[in-house]
């Protein structure tokens, strides 16, 4: 807790001390007065003291484009638009994290410039993505991620993943096909630390198998989403 919700609390904690005297020698309504603002009092210090955890921003929006570009599927590119928003404080930069696939990553960017940063855990890869100049409370600020995949999909059986942060508003996932080879029997599922929870509707098949879309309206923290196909 920062060192201003410390004193607003010590504050809040220090004024109900003060009342007591005052409440106990008072009517009937103004003792009922107090109350009610006592109560409001509490619901306020509350939603204050709550909007400072978990992450500092929220994900209005996350959409994950995978685009095939051959029919083996050898070559790839993945793109995520993220459009967020600042909750509180102030926000430097965002990761692209999580990124796994079979293959090879290159040629990684955020809005057209190179990440500032990358790390790698095992075969997973993480992305950094600055602010210049930082974004403040109530800010909104859209962040499109783009990456070379090879040799990733390259079996009969497929998937495209998403794996969602906390306060995730929506999320929409879309697979395009090349020419000469369109995807069949398309799924939607659910995972948590890789097991299977739960089948969603179907996705979108458009252009007779050259395009799946997903949409899925507040999804899960932690629940990994899995677009599947067959081609």
């Amino acid at each position: 807790m920062s060192t201003d919700k410390m004193l607003a609390w010590a504050g809040l904690v220090i004024g109900l001390l003060g009342l007591i005297p005052i409440v106990r020698d008072a009517s009937v309504q103004v003792r009922a007065a107090y109350l009610i603002a006592l109560a409001l009092l509490i619901v306020t210090f509350t939603a204050i003291a709550f909007t400072g955890r978990g992450p500092n921003y929220q994900t209005l929006l996350a959409r994950k484009v995978l685009t095939i570009m051959d029919t083996g599927g050898k070559l790839a590119e993945i793109r995520s638009e993220q459009t967020i928003r600042v909750r509180y404080g102030s926000l430097d930069g965002i990761w692209w994290n999580g990124l796994t696939a079979d293959g090879t990553f290159t040629d990684p960017l955020a809005n057209g410039q190179p990440p500032v940063q990358s790390k790698r855990f095992g075969t997973t890869l993480s992305y950094y993505f600055e602010f210049p100049p930082p974004l403040s409370r109530g800010e909104t600020k859209k962040v499109v991620w783009s990456i070379k995949a090879h040799n990733s999909f390259t079996d009969n059986n497929e998937a495209f993943l998403h794996d969602t942060k906390p306060w995730t508003k929506k999320l929409e996932m879309e697979v395009n096909f090349p020419e000469g080879r369109p995807s069949r029997n398309p799924k939607l599922h659910v995972e948590v630390a890789g097991s299977y929870i739960d089948t969603l509707e179907d996705p979108t098949n458009n252009g007779n198998g050259r395009q799946l879309v997903a949409k899925v309206n507040r999804p899960k923290m932690g629940h990994v989403y899995s677009l599947d196909w067959e081609w």
